[in-house]
């Protein structure tokens, strides 16, 4: 899944930051965050590009699922996933694509997390306990499914680090 993981983040032309210094979690969630780290959130073509990024890798998790006999991602993370993508704006379908309707409001509220306005959502990602889109997803790429649901520290202090 690592490979993949990349391919993902590739296809919508994102590198992983230059610098980034690897926080908790293991391989597949400091891949993630390796190329999360270079979204600038403040730019409408790089929140658009990641959400493409997220959508993606949710539908590639929920085939992959139904290939090796699931029913697909479990009914209770696509619930909170679907919580936490309409706070910012955004539906997830029954189908796990994205439909924005105020990518503008992902654009705000990501340039008042940068100012340190706000606690984060979607734009900041695994530096507290509340629960992000981003941070979910990382967390779904390491670790199984069912413990899927909270930032990326946060998991990973409520679950132990990968």
């Amino acid at each position: 899944m690592a490979g993949a993981i990349g391919e993902h983040w590739e296809n919508e032309h994102f590198a992983p930051a230059p610098g980034f210094t690897p926080g908790e979690g293991g391989v597949r969630k400091q891949l993630f965050d390796s190329y999360a780290a270079s979204v600038d959130w403040t730019d409408h073509d790089h929140v658009t590009r990641a959400l493409r990024v997220f959508e993606s890798m949710l539908r590639r998790l929920g085939r992959e699922s139904r290939k090796y006999g699931g029913d697909g991602l479990p009914a209770d993370t696509v619930a909170d996933l679907r919580e936490a993508f309409a706070r910012d704006g955004c539906r997830l379908d029954d189908e796990l694509r994205l439909h924005t309707a105020r990518v503008a409001h992902l654009v705000v509220h990501a340039d008042a997390l940068s100012r340190g306005e706000a606690q984060g959502r979607f734009a900041r990602m695994g530096d507290h306990d509340g629960c992000s889109v981003s941070g979910r997803l990382a967390h779904q790429l390491g670790r199984p499914a069912a413990l899927a649901g909270c930032s990326a520290a946060g998991a990973a202090r409520r679950y132990g680090a990968t």
